[in-house]
């Protein structure tokens, strides 16, 4: 999915790499969702909340 230029991607879909998909399981609220915007990353939870923002180095 895209939207506005990001791409959206559920965090276990086999393209969000392994790095970030650890990354995201540190955090209490679980992380369902990652947009990407060139190499910024954001992740969300189930409901939308943003829970992290970074750029992904790999």
């Amino acid at each position: 999915m895209s939207v506005d230029g990001e791409e959206i991607l559920a965090i276990d879909d086999p393209c969000v790499p392994e790095e970030l998909r650890a990354h995201a399981a540190q955090f209490r609220v679980k992380v369902c969702f990652v947009a990407f915007d060139g190499a910024d990353f954001y992740l969300f939870s189930e409901d939308g909340e943003l829970v992290d923002l970074g750029y992904f180095r790999g």
